[in-house]
């Protein structure tokens, strides 16, 4: 009975070994954007927010998507899927305006994508937050 106990803790263990050395052989995850509905998009970005420690209320308005709510502080989120390249200056305004209109702590502008210059010079002056599909795609990846 004692052998039977100790080979079997054995393969158990060479298991769990070998699907470790095969995960970190196959490198770390990778988000594919470009396979994603828009909807599995902003699921996973509610996701995201979600194990950052913010609570999250799907809202789907012109300038936002997102409302999060932490301490008694709000930020809006305007999420943007677009697979074509470069997200501008005005979704940036558009938050920008939600925000003030609320008078909430701050917003998010995510997008697939990347942020042009415009775009980055206008969220910098107005601390909003820009995450691109790089960054995005990172820590989703963490977070699995």
């Amino acid at each position: 009975m004692d052998i039977v106990f100790f080979v079997l803790v054995l393969l158990v263990a060479a298991g769990g070994a070998w699907f470790l050395v095969r995960r970190r052989a196959s490198g770390p995850a990778t988000v594919d954007f470009a396979a994603m509905q828009w909807q599995a998009f902003e699921s996973r970005l509610s996701d995201h927010f979600w194990r950052s420690g913010y609570h999250v209320e799907k809202i789907d308005e012109s300038d936002a998507d997102l409302r999060l709510t932490r301490e008694g502080k709000t930020w809006y989120v305007n999420a943007k899927y677009w697979d074509a390249g470069h997200v501008g200056a005005e979704p940036v305004r558009q938050v920008m305006q939600r925000v003030a209109g609320e008078d909430a702590a701050g917003g998010f502008v995510v997008t697939s994508g990347q942020f042009t210059a415009d775009a980055r010079q206008l969220a910098a002056r107005a601390e909003i937050e820009l995450i691109e599909g790089s960054a995005l795609a990172e820590a989703l990846a963490r977070r699995g």
